[in-house]
Formats: structure tokens, sequence, C-alpha cells
């Protein structure tokens, strides 16, 4: 099972892969193609720290990728009337992954320990591990369009991961 609990949870080849997917998908979505790649498949959103951009991004990728984002809010239990084993316990039985943005990355860590479902860092006060791929992969996008997109992505990844 992988977490996304910051960025080195990602190995070089695996974050040249989600930007490889990003740039096929952005390119396929501008063209009007939603492939249902997470059809059936539903992510819990826990967010103890509002949020605007990070929900509204979450949920439109699942529905444009055939999948339904849930976002949950304090009537759900979390941290009130069930522990976080328990309360991660019972998404996984109803949802494939779980996105948390809360305060503390011990959050995370302790949602990931439990090993129930994948669980992706929304944002802690720590890392920001979706917010860095995306910026990179904005810095890297605007260097320049061509062709040869895909594989400047490529070369100009490989020197990101070196630094």
């Amino acid at each position: 099972m992988k977490h996304l609990r910051s960025l080195l949870d990602l190995t070089s080849d695996e974050f040249h892969e989600v930007l490889a997917w990003s740039l096929r998908l952005k390119q396929g979505l501008a063209k009007g193609h939603r492939p249902d790649l997470l059809k059936n498949r539903t992510c819990a959103l826990v967010f103890e720290k509002a949020s605007l951009r990070t929900r509204v991004s979450f949920e439109t990728a699942m529905a444009q990728l055939g999948g339904v984002g849930l976002y949950l809010t304090g009537d759900a239990g979390w941290r009130e009337r069930e522990s976080i084993s328990d309360f991660v316990r019972v998404l996984g039985e109803y949802n494939d992954f779980l996105v948390c943005r809360t305060f503390s990355q011990s959050t995370i860590e302790e949602l990931a320990k439990h090993n129930v479902i994948p669980v992706i860092n929304g944002l802690t006060d720590e890392s920001h591990p979706c917010q860095a791929i995306a910026d990179i992969f904005t810095i890297l996008e605007d260097c320049g369009r061509s062709e040869e997109h895909t594989s400047e992505l490529q070369s100009h990844s490989d020197l990101v991961c070196r630094l």
C-alpha cells in the first residue's frame, strides 16, 4: 500500500511518472478527454484546516476521472467519537483512499500507520506534497512547450530530483 505522506515517499521514478501522468491528463482534458481511471472509486476528504483550492481540486479531479470525493465534516466523529484507528478502519471499508488536510504531520503518520487505505497528505504544518508536485509541474511546464515536452519534463525533473 502506497501512502503520500511527503515527497520523500516517492522514488525518483515514481516522481517522474506522476509528472508524466499529469502532463498526459492535462493535455487530454484540454481536448475534452476525461478517462474514467477512477470509475467506482471513492476518496474520503478529511480536513481539519479549511480549504478552497485543495478541496475543490480533489473533488474536481475525482469527478473528472470518474470517481467520487466525499467531504467529511465534524459530524463524522473525527477525533471525537472515534479513535484514529477506528476512523481510518471504517473509512477503509467504504473508500479507496483518504486525503487528509491537518495541522500535525503526526496525524498523517498515525493514519498511515494503520495501513488500511492509502493516505494522501493534503497539507500539514510540515509538508504539502501535492502542492509541491503541482508547483514543480508548473515550473517545468513553463520552461517551454514543444513536441519533446514530455522528455523535457523528464530531463528537468531529473535535475530537480538531484537537487
